[in-house]
């Protein structure tokens, strides 16, 4: 089943919603296993980069943040429309 997930989401962008525990730990295991994902994460809150592993170092990292988080998300799917923009929601 890992080798499947891992195939699917191989070259594609993921956006992880909400940056908690469980935000986090999607993380680490979609760098566990492909490192040169582009992923992006959105949260209403800012994210101190400096309180999580690996974060701030990683270049294909792009964060979506603040009180206008929903509509910029809406924005990136539009633009990705067409080459499938997976999400992975999590609520805390």
């Amino acid at each position: 089943m890992l080798k499947d997930l891992i195939k699917y989401f191989k070259d594609k962008k993921v956006l992880i919603l909400g940056f908690g525990r469980e935000g986090y730990s999607t993380y680490k295991l979609i760098r566990k296993y492909l490192k040169n994902q582009k992923i992006y994460i959105a949260d209403r809150r800012t994210i101190d980069v400096d309180m999580y592993e690996g974060l701030k170092k990683d270049e294909n990292v792009e964060m979506i943040t603040g009180e206008t988080y929903l509509l910029r998300i809406r924005t990136i799917w539009c633009y990705y429309e067409n080459t499938r923009l997976i999400f992975c929601w999590y609520w805390y």
